[in-house]
C-alpha cells in the first residue's frame, strides 16, 4: 500500500495529474494461466522457444503500444538469459528499442479446436494450445552483435544437407547495404510464463478420444497437439 501511495505522489509530482494515466510501478505484465495448465519446466519452455522462434514482439513507450512479428533466438550470456533478434530500421518500434522499453515476446505455434461432440457428455467446445510469454527490457545491439545474431539465425534455420544460403555468399557491399536497414536488439529475460492447455481436466476416456479425433483430422497443428497431450498423459496400450 505504501508503494502505491508513494508512486501516485511521485507521478503527480512529475506532472501526471491525470489519475487515469498514473503509472504504478508494482504492475507487471501477466498472462492468464489456469493452475492445471501451468508449464513450469524451464527446459521445456526454452526448447519450445528454440523450436518455434517466430514471435510477436509487443512493447510500450510513451503511451504507445507497438507490435512486430519477428524471429527471436534464446541465448545464455553474461550470467543472464536473452532473446536476440532484429527488425527493420524503418519500423517505429526501433524507438522503443533505443529507449530500452519494456516488452513481451509471445511464442505460440500449436493450437487446435476441440469439439465438445467428442465427449461422452454434454459440454462446451474449447481450444487447446501451448503459448509462452517472455517479459523483459529491450536493448539495442551494436553492429558486431547484430551480425553475430544474423549468422546464428541463418545457421539455425538453413538446412546444411540441401542447397542453402550463407551470409558469406554475399559481397561485402551488398551485405553492408542490407545491414544498414536493420536494427539489432536483445530482450533481457526477466520473467517467463507458459500455458500448456491440453485437456488436463478431462478423464482418461475423454482425453483418449480427443487425441484420436485430433489425429483423424490429419493436419499438422492438430497432430502436434495430440502428440503433446500424449506426452503429458501417455495412453495405455489396448
Amino acid at each position: 500500500m505504501f508503494l502505491l501511495i508513494f508512486t501516485a505522489i511521485l507521478n503527480i509530482f512529475i506532472g501526471k495529474k491525470d489519475f487515469s494515466k498514473i503509472i504504478f510501478f508494482n504492475k507487471i505484465s501477466k498472462m492468464y494461466i489456469a493452475p492445471l495448465n501451468l508449464q513450469g519446466r524451464a527446459d521445456i519452455i526454452q526448447a519450445y522457444i528454440r523450436q518455434h522462434g517466430f514471435a510477436t514482439l509487443v512493447s510500450t513507450h510513451q503511451n504507445q503500444l507497438f507490435t512486430t512479428h519477428t524471429p527471436l533466438h534464446w541465448v545464455d550470456k553474461d550470467g543472464k538469459q536473452w532473446l536476440y533478434g532484429h527488425i527493420a530500421r524503418a519500423n517505429e518500434q526501433v524507438e522503443h528499442i533505443i529507449h530500452r522499453a519494456k516488452a513481451t515476446a509471445i511464442f505460440m505455434h500449436s493450437h487446435a479446436y476441440i469439439s465438445s461432440s467428442w465427449y461422452d457428455h454434454v459440454n462446451v467446445p474449447t481450444w487447446n494450445y501451448m503459448a509462452v510469454h517472455v517479459h523483459g527490457q529491450l536493448e539495442a545491439l551494436d553492429e558486431s552483435a547484430t551480425i553475430e545474431g544474423l549468422h546464428h539465425l541463418v545457421s539455425q534455420y538453413e538446412d546444411p544437407n540441401q542447397k542453402h544460403f550463407a551470409i558469406a555468399q554475399m559481397t561485402e557491399s551488398n551485405f553492408k547495404a542490407h545491414l544498414r536497414g536493420l536494427c539489432g536488439f536483445r530482450l533481457e529475460v526477466q520473467k517467463t510464463e507458459a500455458s500448456w492447455k491440453l485437456s488436463q481436466n478431462r478423464d482418461d476416456k475423454n482425453h483418449a478420444t480427443i487425441i484420436q479425433k485430433l489425429r483423424e483430422r490429419g493436419d499438422e497443428l492438430s497432430a502436434a497437439i495430440a502428440d503433446e497431450m500424449e506426452k503429458m498423459r501417455p495412453q495405455t496400450p489396448k
